[in-house]
């Protein structure tokens, strides 16, 4: 992903937790972007591999009809020819850039998953007032006088009995 692609990933990513009514309506269709852009990432990655096994199969072929020099070719000889076959080499170089980009969608899924977490827990501490405005705490005066007024009153009962 390029610093651009990663900056807006980041931003897709960001909650504004005071309008997460938009951001939970935002999530589904993220999370399915995403998704679908892996999928298609997957079956490129399955195709490119086929492409680098049929290759391979038909380089180690094309070694052993034709082996370098005119002399017998060994299982060696033929593997270390098809290893540095160009054409070979330009197709794996292809499949890992496939899975380069592969890896970074399946962090972006997981990334995803994290978010519509967040946003079921900011949704349950909205719902507790959480994010509410302060209230005034309750003093405790009036209770340390209502409390001394019934000991005195006890007090009284008690002396006049």
């Amino acid at each position: 992903m390029n610093k651009k692609k990663e900056a807006d990933f980041a931003s897709e990513m960001a909650i504004n937790r005071y309008k997460l009514d938009e951001e939970c309506e935002k999530q589904p269709s993220l999370y399915h972007f995403y998704s679908l852009q892996l999928a298609e990432k997957r079956a490129e990655r399955d195709q490119q591999k086929a492409i680098v096994k049929l290759k391979e199969s038909r380089k180690n072929l094309y070694y052993r009809e034709n082996p370098v020099g005119g002399s017998k070719a060994t299982e060696k000889m033929i593997a270390s020819m098809v290893e540095s076959d160009e054409d070979l080499i330009r197709a794996k170089d292809k499949l890992r850039m496939i899975e380069k980009d592969l890896y970074t969608l399946e962090a972006a899924e997981s990334a995803l998953d994290s978010r519509r977490k967040m946003l079921s827990d900011l949704v349950q501490l909205f719902i507790k007032s959480y994010f509410g405005k302060p209230e005034e705490k309750r003093s405790s005066i009036p209770n340390d006088q209502a409390s001394s007024e019934i000991k005195k009153k006890m007090n009284k009962d008690r002396e006049g009995k």
